[in-house]
């Protein structure tokens, strides 16, 4: 929901920071995944379509359903303002489930040719890159963080004349 004046504050829009969102090297692997992930695997599939060939398209064809319904999700999440904590849920856990189809990919008995196999295992080491790499130890750790110190912050409120000892342990002597 959105707060009651309109405005979100820009560490909750943008959780990864302003740097990262306009790094080349952020932009560059954004680019490789639409690649690898969407426009190569469509062509592919064209073409397993074409030759009817009904078991290599459905090999291919899982990741970028995974992949269509992870874009809708995501989109839907960040429109109705869902929690950090839950929006970055979303990609794990659709990238987990996706490295499962992208293994049967990359190592199914079905004729899929050298550039099928070879993108499969170009996607299956993307999306564990991906998820290894950067959703879990940078991306999430910066959701959470967002929201805590975004969101939560507002909350909390100090007595006033003790705002000097906030965060400090009470002393305990007694004397």
């Amino acid at each position: 929901a959105t707060p009651p004046q309109g405005h979100v504050p820009t560490l909750v829009s943008t959780p990864l920071g302003i740097r990262t969102e306009r790094s080349a090297w952020y932009n560059a692997w954004l680019k490789t995944g639409v690649f690898l992930g969407l426009i190569a695997p469509i062509a592919l599939l064209t073409q397993f379509l074409v030759q009817t060939n009904m078991q290599a398209a459905r090999v291919c064809g899982r990741h970028l359903f995974l992949l269509c319904c992870q874009v809708i999700t995501e989109a839907v999440s960040r429109r109705t303002l869902i929690p950090l904590p839950l929006r970055i849920l979303i990609p794990i856990l659709y990238n987990i489930t996706r490295l499962a189809y992208l293994w049967t990919w990359a190592t199914t008995p079905v004729a899929l040719g050298i550039f099928g196999r070879g993108l499969g295992i170009a996607n299956t080491v993307y999306w564990a890159l991906n998820l290894f790499a950067f959703l879990i130890p940078i991306a999430s750790i910066r959701y959470m963080r967002s929201h805590f110190y975004g969101v939560e912050a507002q909350e909390v409120t100090t007595r006033i004349g003790l705002e000097e000892t906030v965060g400090l342990i009470p002393n305990s002597n007694v004397s």
